[in-house]
């Protein structure tokens, strides 16, 4: 098999591990709107989707911490759909009504979509962990 061929969008994921605030907040100018418009017309408001987009930062910083994620998309892409299966995820939690994932395979390549998919697993493992960490004693955690 062929070498993964990483992104030039890389460069958001090295700087969000290096805590860069610029880049924060290019992230929240350039592609946040986009979450915002999203999760307003599919049921949500602007507090579910700071919400989403909260959990997505500390999820990507995380994953960029841990150096395992190799972005193979753009950006973009990559972020609105992991902030849409998250909003979607949340909303068949909340509604009464049936939720349909519908990816939107125009705008991310299958290595992207495998991409989130692998994002949504470090997600769930973190998630795992933490909730086992907790079960711990105080003196066990504090080791």
């Amino acid at each position: 098999m062929g070498k993964i061929k990483i992104h030039p969008d890389q460069k958001y994921i090295e700087r969000l591990s290096a805590n860069n605030l610029a880049v924060i907040q290019e992230i929240y100018k350039k592609f946040v709107p986009k979450v915002v418009f999203y999760i307003k017309n599919n049921s949500g408001d602007q507090d579910h989707a700071q919400e989403v987009v909260q959990e997505i930062m500390i999820l990507l910083f995380n994953q960029a911490k841990a150096k395992t994620l190799k972005l193979t998309c753009p950006f973009d892409a990559y972020f609105f759909l992991l902030c849409k299966r998250k909003w979607l995820t949340k909303l068949k939690k909340i509604s009464s009504k049936a939720v349909t994932i519908h990816e939107d395979v125009g705008s991310i390549n299958e290595a992207g979509l495998k991409l989130v998919q692998k994002t949504e697993q470090f997600d769930e493992k973190q998630q795992l962990f933490d909730t086992t960490f907790l079960k711990l004693d105080d003196k066990c955690q504090e080791l």
